[in-house]
């Protein structure tokens, strides 16, 4: 697939509670945002039930960590 760009570039970015603290990723694992993928199927109960035991060992847990990774692209458009 050709996307038009030249130059492309791609990297990743990890971010993870030591360095940053629990705090940001609070919001990022509440299973409420998760909560409509599992209202309309896309996640099994299963998978939603796995997701709400995480964020409370995320919360709860003094051993806790996370970590997320941000793929980056960038590139020149052709003219």
């Amino acid at each position: 697939m050709q996307t038009g760009f030249l130059d492309v570039d791609l990297d990743a970015i990890s971010v993870h509670s030591d360095l940053v603290g629990l705090e940001g990723f609070k919001e990022q694992f509440n299973p409420k945002r998760f909560a409509p993928f599992y209202e309309s199927g896309i996640l099994s109960e299963s998978d939603f039930d796995s997701l709400q035991k995480a964020y409370e060992n995320l919360l709860y847990n003094p051993d806790s960590y996370a970590i997320m990774i941000f793929h980056l692209a960038c590139g020149t458009k052709k003219s």
